[in-house]
């Protein structure tokens, strides 16, 4: 009797686990991503991944595709407490980071280090997914600004390699720039960048050895020696020089424009797509293409923007979410997602696959990563400081060297006192 009662006991217990067995459902999770060069060609890799994931972990990925257009307001009101998915491929993590407060936006995964396998990156990569000592999710591409320059163009001058340096971009200018019979500019030896905006300004400041703003993000650094050099050398460019153009601050100036018409010799900040570019627009012009990092001063940095692929807040599946960046990650994974989107990736064992190393320009992107400085900073003012068109900060301040020509420590005064103001206001 007493066997009879203890085998119906274990009956029933072995059929509740079955039930449960039976009743177990793998984790769902949402996915958003930006939309990347060709979008078919996108959801097609993305829906192979997807499955593949799910194959090994049995997961299933929703994926939503987010419109550049809308991404930055998008991302904006997920970390005010908006909806949001369970994980994304995200930027601006500090300023996103920071306005979610510890209870939007970003969700630090620092338990997870081992699993994210950050090792496997470059380590300037990883500024963009460490923040004041949390790990935020992997890197997955570098938005990287190299130099170019015209090999034909630098070999009728007599140089047979980039300048390296700050003087020397002064003596090659000198060298490149070709005026005709009239005296007028017919080639400027260089092309500056048409952003007025952080990817123009910051690189100068940064050689320089500089930073708009302290380390913990609530003193403005912008009324520095630092910033002072790094202006009067890009004015002196110009107006001292005379190896660059005016025509900056023009909105209908764009610099790799000036590059494919003959007009620049050198752009020293671009962005790495501009092989593809040439492909496309100016397909003569592939074969005198070249790159290196860009020159230095006290510093040697190239500015980086960056992607990467973290988790948000408010989700219920944070291991599943965990297992699925780490995926995405990996160096396969990743050297697929960089040759389908067109994008280079900071995976050590991805970048220096065949498929960038046996490219010259590939090549120059990867070597350029060693250089890389994050655009990011520490201050959810950040992105009104660098906010394009009249009243942001560095726009204001860089027509005003570039345009007004007026006193720089005027200049500094004035943009010192409005980034101050603006990161005061979100202490």
């Amino acid at each position: 009797m007493k066997n009879s009662r203890l085998m119906t006991i274990a009956l029933a217990f072995l059929l509740v686990v079955v039930i449960s067995a039976g009743a177990y459902t793998a984790p769902r999770i949402e996915f958003w991503m930006q939309n990347y060069d060709n979008l078919p060609v996108q959801t097609k890799l993305m829906r192979e991944l997807i499955a593949e994931f799910k194959k090994e972990t049995g997961i299933t990925v929703d994926i939503e595709y987010v419109n550049w257009a809308e991404a930055m307001n998008r991302w904006t009101l997920v970390a005010s407490g908006g909806a949001a998915p369970d994980a994304g491929d995200m930027y601006w993590m500090y300023t996103f980071t920071d306005m979610g407060g510890g209870k939007h936006g970003p969700m630090p995964l620092d338990q997870y280090e081992n699993e994210l396998g950050l090792d496997r990156f470059f380590p300037s990569s990883l500024a963009d997914v460490k923040y004041r000592g949390h790990t935020y999710g992997v890197p997955w591409r570098i938005d990287i600004r190299p130099m170019a320059y015209r090999t034909d163009l630098l070999a009728e001058a007599g140089f047979d390699g980039p300048p390296e340096t700050w003087e020397d971009l002064i003596v090659y200018g000198q060298k490149l720039t070709k005026k005709g019979a009239d005296g007028r500019v017919e080639r400027y030896g260089i092309a500056l960048r048409s952003n007025i905006d952080s990817q123009q300004v910051l690189p100068w400041v940064w050689q320089a050895g500089g930073e708009i703003m302290s380390a913990d993000g609530k003193t403005a650094q912008i009324d520095t020696p630092e910033m002072r050099e790094a202006m009067q050398f890009v004015r002196d460019l110009i107006y001292k020089h005379e190896v660059a153009s005016p025509a900056i601050t023009d909105p209908s100036y764009v610099e790799t424009d000036e590059f494919k018409a003959g007009r620049a010799a050198i752009v020293d900040h671009v962005g790495a797509g501009l092989k593809r570019d040439l492909e496309l627009t100016a397909p003569q012009l592939v074969p005198v293409l070249a790159g290196a990092p860009p020159v230095g001063h006290k510093e040697r940095y190239a500015f980086s923007g960056a992607g990467y692929f973290g988790v948000l807040y408010g989700t219920k599946n944070v291991d599943a979410c965990v297992q699925w960046i780490s995926f995405l990650g990996r160096a396969d994974v990743q050297l697929r997602l960089s040759q389908n989107l067109n994008q280079y990736s900071p995976n050590l064992e991805a970048a220096r696959d065949p498929y960038f190393m046996d490219d010259p320009w590939g090549a120059n992107v990867v070597n350029t990563l060693q250089y890389a400085h994050t655009s990011q900073h520490p201050s959810p003012a950040y992105s009104q400081i660098m906010s394009k068109g009249p009243g942001g900060v560095m726009f204001d301040l860089w027509h005003a060297v570039i345009y007004n020509q007026e006193p720089l420590d005027d200049i500094l005064k004035v943009a010192q006192a409005k980034a101050q103001e603006l990161m005061d206001r979100v202490r």
